[in-house]
């Protein structure tokens, strides 16, 4: 009965809105974390387990990162962010400023063009 296997949805936003902390706990590690970004700029705190893009996305004042397979760890922190309003505000404030400024599009589109070497200038 806490499960809720939704489908498709075009709501994503409204429904990362309302969620209290996102726990991401892939152990695999995954090549960009979106899910934790779209959790940043929806003033929703992150817990990751420090694997993968989530080093580059997650940072300690912009969420909080716990070695794989820790669950203890996992417990304290998401107890902490549910009793201590003042960090978890602090660190959806940061985490907002951030994703941001590194990934919004321009930005993106930006670092991947300085990766191809174009420039954002066809080649002849």
């Amino acid at each position: 009965g806490k499960v809720l296997f939704t489908g498709f949805r075009s709501d994503i936003p409204a429904v990362m809105r309302n969620i209290d902390i996102l726990v991401h706990t892939p152990v695999s590690p995954e090549p960009f974390g979106r899910v934790l970004i779209e959790a940043m700029v929806c003033n929703t705190p992150v817990i990751a387990f420090d694997v993968g893009a989530v080093r580059e996305i997650v940072g300690g004042h912009t969420g909080i990162r716990i070695p794989p397979y820790d669950v203890s760890g996992l417990v304290r922190s998401i107890t902490m962010l549910l009793e201590d309003d003042k960090r978890r505000s602090e660190i959806v404030r940061r985490a907002r400023s951030s994703a941001k400024i590194r990934f919004d599009y321009p930005t993106l589109i930006r670092k991947i063009e300085l990766l191809l070497g174009s420039g954002g200038q066809e080649k002849a």
